[in-house]
């Protein structure tokens, strides 16, 4: 009993992967190529019995969880919940998926497809290499476009803080005697009183 309801939830997952795959290659399929409500309606079609395929494919696996739940006390397996895991739906989603809150490069995988044996065969083994080789492509060029961003930020704060340098000595300099333009005591104090406050907040 226990050997079988375990194939089942492995087998389970193995279709949920599929399906999920499925379901990633079509959305990007009809974003990119697919125009016309008639193209898009089949699209949207073909979608559904996807969405339908992974919710049987969780209720298989949910089902056989339980099982194994029940059965643990009696077998007394070793470390069996650290390969199959509770199924919540937010862990229902494709290596490209994004939770909410998550951003692009927090983005964390699903245990699904972290589970030792995951890749079940040779189609499930290269899927899973070209969707990680895929992310992994990304997530580079995501750190090479964040590094050259940290540079340009840098290039700014440092023109920014010598434009205040230069803006301080500025009003600094205003507050020279050749450069008060009045007369009256009152005001050329005023004036001077400005121009040091403008300088402190440079």
């Amino acid at each position: 009993e226990w050997k079988l309801r375990f194939a089942q939830a492995h087998d389970a997952l193995h279709s949920l992967r599929q399906a999920l795959r499925c379901r990633s290659y079509l959305l990007k399929f009809k974003d990119r190529n697919l125009t016309g409500q008639g193209a898009n309606t089949r699209a949207h079609a073909a979608a559904k019995g996807i969405t339908a395929k992974i919710d049987a494919a969780s209720a298989r696996y949910n089902a056989a969880h339980t099982a194994l739940t029940a059965l643990a006390p009696a077998f007394k397996p070793s470390a069996w919940e650290s390969s199959l895991q509770v199924l919540n739906p937010n862990d229902i989603r494709s290596m490209t998926d994004l939770l909410e809150g998550d951003t692009e490069g927090r983005r964390k995988f699903s245990w699904i497809w972290k589970v030792h044996g995951a890749a079940k065969d040779d189609s499930d083994r290269a899927g899973s290499l070209d969707t990680m080789r895929i992310e992994w492509c990304k997530a580079r060029a995501r750190v090479h476009r964040w590094q050259e961003e940290v540079k340009l930020l840098r290039e700014e704060m440092r023109r920014t803080e010598a434009f205040l340098e230069w803006q301080a000595d500025w009003w600094d300099n205003r507050t020279k005697p050749e450069n008060i333009t009045t007369s009256d005591k009152q005001t050329a104090e005023s004036l001077v009183a400005y121009a040091k406050r403008q300088a402190s907040l440079r």
